[in-house]
């Protein structure tokens, strides 16, 4: 019998506490006279943007810049009703968001993961459709070993959830998790932890969790690796845009974040946490 299990959700509040924690001890001096800038929304992006800002803050130390996660809908929200200054959002823009501003800033793709010793390195989207159906629920009927398919799935609200099922054509409500996660890195780590899983992520995020020893696999779908480059080329088609949204005018301060994020320095962090930046 299937037992959902709720991941818990607050990984934001730790993001927004330690970038918190270094921007105090960065500048005290300064604590009186500098501008904020609040950022709130996507945990794909966050990772990128506390980097940036980081950097940023060092050479403007009258700026103090807060990264908080919750979902880019929390971040949409928070940036129509100005609860912060700009939010993330991984998902493109739609007619209901209104007059909402979105700025791509980089593409992503949703790479499909397993355990690495999973023996499985390639799923069409039938297969993966079918998996999240509930229709095929034991490895061997996709090709792998006999064990039954744990299903990792993201809480809704998540624009990583909302990419993957226009994706697939799936409802909301078709989908039969077993586990339900929040952000990149629970599912990561309930993948790692669980050899009978499947999951789907941020390829930025599989990739940097890769590369400091996670034991996860980046499943080829439908014969195409998920790679940046090939989000960059437009030959993986599970792709999504990366954005930073705002309403009205900004101040000053954050117009001049924002358009940092455009520079020669900021692009180089996209691109290192495996990120492809929108082209100037």
């Amino acid at each position: 019998m299937k037992l959902a299990v709720l991941a818990t959700l607050f990984t934001g509040v730790f993001l927004a506490q330690s970038a918190s924690a270094w921007i105090f001890g960065s500048s005290e001096k300064n604590t009186e006279e500098a501008q904020r800038i609040r950022i709130t929304g996507s945990s794909t992006i966050a990772p990128v943007m506390l980097e940036i800002s980081d950097a940023y803050m060092r050479s403007h130390p009258n700026t103090r810049i807060d990264i908080e996660t919750g979902g880019s809908s929390r971040g949409l929200a928070d940036a129509k009703m100005k609860r912060s200054q700009m939010g993330m959002v991984s998902r493109a823009k739609r007619t209901e968001d209104g007059s909402v501003v979105f700025a791509e800033i980089a593409k992503d793709g949703l790479a499909v993961i397993v355990h690495k010793s999973n023996p499985l390195s390639n799923i069409s989207t039938d297969q993966l459709k079918s998996i999240y159906r509930g229709s095929v629920q034991n490895w061997n009927e996709v090709g792998a070993k006999s064990e039954q398919i744990t299903v990792v799935s993201k809480a809704d609200g998540r624009s990583t959830l909302e990419v993957f099922l226009a994706y697939t054509g799936l409802k909301s409500k078709e989908i039969q998790p077993d586990v339900i996660i929040g952000d990149n890195q629970q599912a990561i780590k309930t993948v790692e932890s669980v050899p009978s899983s499947i999951g789907y992520v941020s390829i930025g995020s599989a990739i940097v969790s890769q590369e400091k020893g996670a034991r996860i696999k980046l499943l080829q779908l439908d014969g195409v690796s998920a790679t940046p480059e090939n989000v960059g080329n437009g030959h993986y088609k599970l792709s999504r845009s990366l954005n930073i949204v705002y309403s009205g005018e900004l101040d000053e301060a954050s117009k001049k974040f924002l358009n940092h994020l455009n520079s020669s320095e900021a692009r180089a962090v996209i691109r290192r946490m495996s990120f492809v930046p929108t082209p100037q």
